[in-house]
């Protein structure tokens, strides 16, 4: 869940083990929040960087992933968080109307059963770039997540199951 230690511990993952994870990283902060949790010996390790808000977010993380990390001297990329990434890609996606009608609530297009379809696939499309990279150049990659708990429908036979939160409950 929110706010219960994940910016922290991975903050500290240069300075606890930096034979894995290297002495310096790319803080990738999406979620606003995030940055500040980290202890401030562990914030002198990592550059910050934040993604434009008016740019196609995929886009944006497809850079950030396919930059030459290594080359600079960092062994550790953070995206903080892939929750809010899949979020925000759902709202910039569904915008763009390709998927349906999406109907106009209060300026902010509502999506479609499509919409999500392609947040997925664009997702995923970022996950195995990052895959990718860390193949061929050793960086590591870390992504955080809010969880995700889903139930069965009211009066609906089922087991309760979770994952990360992305886009939907899916």
């Amino acid at each position: 869940p929110p706010k219960c230690g994940k910016t922290r511990t991975v903050g500290s993952c240069l300075r606890g083990a930096p034979e894995w994870f290297g002495t310096k990283g790319v803080y990738v902060e999406i979620d606003p929040d995030g940055g500040g949790s980290m202890l401030a010996e562990d914030r002198v390790n990592w550059e910050r960087l934040t993604v434009d808000p008016k740019q196609y977010i995929a886009d944006e993380l497809a850079g950030i992933i396919q930059h030459d990390w290594k080359k600079e001297g960092f062994g550790t990329v953070f995206i903080d968080t892939g929750s809010i990434a899949a979020q925000t890609l759902l709202m910039q996606i569904a915008a763009k109307c390709l998927f349906g009608n999406n109907i106009d609530l209060g300026g902010v297009r509502q999506p479609t059963q499509g919409d999500y379809t392609g947040v997925d696939t664009t997702y995923f499309k970022l996950l195995n770039l990052q895959k990718e990279m860390s193949q061929a150049s050793g960086i590591n990659f870390i992504t955080t997540y809010h969880d995700l708990e889903v139930r069965p429908e009211q009066g609906q036979a089922g087991e309760v199951h979770g994952g990360p939160l992305l886009a939907g409950k899916a």
